[in-house]
């Protein structure tokens, strides 16, 4: 320290030829050790040339200074400088935690608590409850409450004590004022504080213990929730874990501790707990089977191969798969929930059944006949299922027609009327009148009513074609669906 001390004092001579660079200012000032007093005068001065930098620098990096400033005119002996720079760095981060809550509250809490020991209890205290109340966010309100129990616990233990309990209160109210992380820190720190100075009153998510012990094994739990094998192994190997009773009540109190929904890690708890962790873990195990046999189905190279597998792993259709395929993202899997509905039913033993079911799969046209047909009977769920068993069929000339349907079913009669203006000039009069005629049969067959409203405007659309395209027009040569 001897060493560092003269080393800086040398600094010290050379600081007023030093450029005004904040950064280079700024280096020296952190590189100074502290607390020292001995250092102070060095520090204040370093900072002392920064504030004359404060045009060109943040509101938090002033603030920083500022608080420099007020701990080095402490240490030099100048209390009075000390206040005012104190109070000016409070100021400054009040503003930056109304705006920014999360990033400067714990800046403000610290930078009172140093205001504080500048003041007088009595004077003290009403700085910290204005602050308080300044601050819009109750997850800020409820960070600066803790901070004022904690500075001030031993001079005053009943405001103390008051104080802890509204910020436990408002630790828990909805707030969007800032990210989770911000919550946690918070409601951590409550519990921190609470846990040195004990209050009457307080909630248990405040007071009851979070063993580790409970704590290793939800974290084991929730990571294998995506994995059923890894998640059985998790059951075992944290048995007597698993099977403590507290278990349940740590899982409620660190939701709201850590602001995080662990239903799925409580629902298989509780499901262990009644009927016993070698069934919960057995269960599991098979899902796991099952989801390598659903990957492998999914992972076929060819709709021959796909169908051959199904047909092959009666497994596939139990009700577990069309759920497992109905929570999974994307359109793979869509997909195969929507084969799995029109293979229900069939008998792939049948030899002409499987390859009709290939022939659906893989060529669109097909499929869109097959839609067509559906559409026609005012089947719109049969509809559905077989575009989304082959989305290619969105690509045929019906496709536009089809698309149309699906948007008016979903309560997008706009979206729906747009397809149809977009694609309906582009057609031939025989072409449009086929698809008149399958919109005026779909209206027939009493469709869901979002759909039976949008018909009229739609067969409207393709009765009336745009200026654009001469009702005479000459027709191009046939198309698949020349018929309908």
């Amino acid at each position: 320290m001897d060493h560092l001390q003269s080393v800086f004092s040398q600094v010290g001579s050379e600081i007023a030829l030093l450029p005004d660079e904040i950064g280079l200012l700024e280096s020296l000032l952190y590189a100074i050790p502290h607390p020292s007093t001995s250092l102070a005068g060095l520090r204040l001065t370093l900072v002392k040339r920064l504030l004359m930098q404060r045009t060109k620098a943040s509101e938090a990096q002033v603030a920083t200074w500022l608080d420099v400033a007020g701990t080095a005119y402490s240490e030099v002996g100048q209390p009075a400088q000390a206040l005012l720079a104190t109070q000016e760095a409070v100021t400054l981060y009040r503003e930056l935690a109304e705006r920014y809550p999360d990033r400067y509250t714990p800046d403000l809490a610290a930078s009172l608590r140093v205001l504080t020991g500048l003041l007088e209890a009595d004077d003290a205290w009403p700085r910290w409850q204005v602050a308080i109340e300044e601050l819009r966010s109750s997850m800020a309100r409820a960070h600066f409450g803790a901070e004022l129990a904690k500075a001030s616990h031993q001079a005053v233990p009943d405001r103390a004590a008051a104080a802890l309990s509204t910020a436990a209160d408002q630790a828990t109210m909805p707030d969007d004022a800032g990210p989770r992380d911000f919550t946690v820190r918070t409601r951590l720190l409550v519990r921190e504080v609470a846990a040195a100075f004990p209050a009457a009153g307080l909630p248990p998510w405040v007071t009851d213990p979070l063993p580790d012990k409970h704590l290793n094994a939800i974290g084991v739990l929730e990571q294998g929730l995506i994995d059923p094998a890894r998640l059985a192994d998790a059951l075992v190997e944290h048995a007597d874990v698993v099977g403590e009773a507290g278990l349940l009540h740590t899982i409620e109190l660190a939701e709201t501790v850590f602001a995080t929904d662990l239903g799925s890690v409580r629902g298989l708890v509780e499901d262990a707990q009644a009927r016993g962790l070698e069934v919960a873990a057995a269960e599991l195990r098979d899902l796991a089977s099952l989801q390598d046999v659903v990957r492998a189905w999914i992972g076929t190279p060819t709709w021959t191969e796909s169908v051959d597998y199904l047909r092959e792993h009666p497994q596939l259709r139990d009700d577990a798969v069309g759920s497992m395929l109905a929570s999974a993202p994307g359109p793979v899997a869509q997909q195969h929930t929507a084969i799995l509905h029109l293979a229900n039913g069939m008998d792939l033993t049948d030899s002409d059944t499987a390859a009709s079911l290939v022939e659906f799969l893989a060529n669109p046209e097909v499929a869109a006949d097959g839609a067509i047909e559906r559409l026609e009977a005012g089947e719109i769920d049969a509809m559905t299922t077989t575009v989304l068993a082959n989305p290619q069929t969105l690509d045929t000339p019906r496709g536009p027609l089809l698309l149309a349907v699906l948007l008016a079913a979903r309560g997008e009669p706009g979206n729906a009327r747009e397809v149809i203006a977009a694609f309906g000039p582009t057609l031939n009069p025989t072409q449009r009148r086929a698809r008149v005629l399958s919109l005026r049969k779909l209206l027939a067959s009493n469709p869901p009513s979002e759909v039976a409203t949008a018909l009229p405007d739609l067969i409207a659309l393709l009765d009336n074609p745009s200026p654009n395209q001469p009702a005479g027009a000459s027709e191009p040569g046939p198309e698949p669906d020349q018929a309908g």
